[in-house]
């Protein structure tokens, strides 16, 4: 999905860009996103222990490419399924409990400081 994700034909698709909390060094990670109405709320299927992650609650803030946009958010949180259900609707809903995602992290979109 890497060549795809974040391009404005594949709504369910984004890039996060984030910092390696130990490396310094920066990554891009494909992952399914759902806008909300001030940010994001991004499927973790393998649990919190996937290193991106850990990487933006250790930052605090990450960078997601969505349709053709970025967006800078910040203020990660890690939310249950009852949660996150109303981003993905009734269908995505039922389906991320089917396939047994459980956890999420919604992230908000950066105050401008401007």
């Amino acid at each position: 999905m890497r060549p795809l994700a974040g391009r404005r034909l594949f709504p369910l698709w984004a890039v996060l860009h984030h910092r390696g909390r130990s490396s310094g060094r920066d990554y891009a990670t494909p992952i399914v996103a759902r806008r909300t109405r001030d940010g994001f709320v991004i499927p973790m299927p393998f649990g919190e222990a996937t290193q991106w992650s850990r990487n933006v609650e250790a930052a605090g803030a990450a960078a997601i490419r969505w349709r053709g946009a970025d967006y800078a958010v910040e203020r990660p949180r890690e939310i249950d399924l009852e949660t996150a259900k109303p981003a993905f609707g009734p269908v995505l809903g039922r389906l991320l409990r089917l396939v047994g995602i459980e956890r999420f992290i919604e992230v908000h979109d950066a105050l401008s400081t401007a």
